[in-house]
Order: structure tokens, then sequence, then C-alpha cells
């Protein structure tokens, strides 16, 4: 990205691109302004939007992060990456229910073939069903991820977290 950057500076999809690696590398202050310009430049491009919400959320400065996904959320109600961001700013802010309804609407909104952002989803829902209490529905959630993503290594952890809790729901819920 840095070497295409170099050869074309204003690359509006290069720039994304790097404005996706800050972010990964959790360096939310040059990502939310590199993509703060982004945004200057194309102001109705939702990855831009989603990409300050996440900014927004690594800097802590959530009611700027909600504006971002309201945002993407009124131009496409069912954009999934708007729906995950909504989702991780109503568990921030303890609505559980509301990240649960958040994350059922991405995961179905998710194409089929996307199995590992399904399961990372289907992960997300029952990592929040476990620490509810729901083990039944964490371990069906669990088992779903196994089967869209044998072996995917969160699975793993969320199925120690409910045999750490209740072990006959993580033995019954295991892949034969």
């Amino acid at each position: 990205v840095a070497a295409g950057i170099a050869l074309a500076p204003k690359d509006f999809q290069l720039r994304k691109a790097q404005v996706s690696l800050l972010l990964d590398q959790h360096d939310f202050a040059r990502a939310r302004d590199e993509a703060t310009e982004l945004k200057q430049q194309t102001p109705d491009d939702a990855t831009v939007r989603g990409y300050l919400a996440r900014a927004y959320m690594g800097l802590g400065k959530y009611d700027d992060a909600v504006d971002s996904a309201q945002w993407m959320l009124r131009l496409q109600p069912y954009n999934v990456p708007g729906l995950l961001i909504a989702a991780d700013i109503r568990q921030h802010d303890g609505d559980l229910a509301g990240a649960l309804e958040a994350l059922q609407r991405a995961y179905a909104e998710t194409s089929p073939g996307e199995t590992g952002e399904l399961a990372s989803i289907a992960n997300h829902i029952a990592a929040i069903d476990i620490d509810t209490g729901k083990l039944d529905a964490a371990s069906q959630m669990l088992q779903r991820a196994d089967e869209l993503f044998p072996g995917y290594p969160e699975t793993i952890k969320n199925r120690a977290r409910v045999g750490a809790v209740h072990p006959a729901s993580a033995t019954a819920a295991a892949p034969l």
C-alpha cells in the first residue's frame, strides 16, 4: 500500500486500504485523520464512514462513532458493516439486547458464502449469550459456527467458556 501511495498519493482506493491497515494496527488517531480527509473528498462512501466509526471507537469517542454508524445505516439500513459497528456500540453501552438484535440482523444479511464472516458473527452472538447465561442458545450458535467454519479459533475459545460454566452444554453441542 505504501508503495502504491508513493506512486499515486491521491488514489482513493489505496488511501482507503491504508486506513484499514491503520485500524488493524490500532493507530486510531491517524486512521481518523486519514478517513476524515477521505470523507471530505467523497462524503457518501459508507466504507469511509465505517472506518471513521471504528477509529472513533478506538479513541473512546463513542458519540462520534454513533454519528458515523447512524449515517451508514440511514444510507443502507441492512448494511452488515454498519450493523456490526452498531452492535459493538450497543454492547459498549450495556444494551446487550440491542447488540444481539443488530448481530442477528447482520447474520441474516450476510451471504451464505461468507463463512468466515458468519462464523465471526455467530461467535459474537454466542459470547453475549454466554455473558448473559444463555448457555443453550450459545451452544446452538457455536454449533452453527462449527458447521460453517470447522476449527475456527474463536469457536474453540467460546466452547471452552461454555464448558467452564456448564460442562454438559459444551459436551452436548460438541461435534462428533
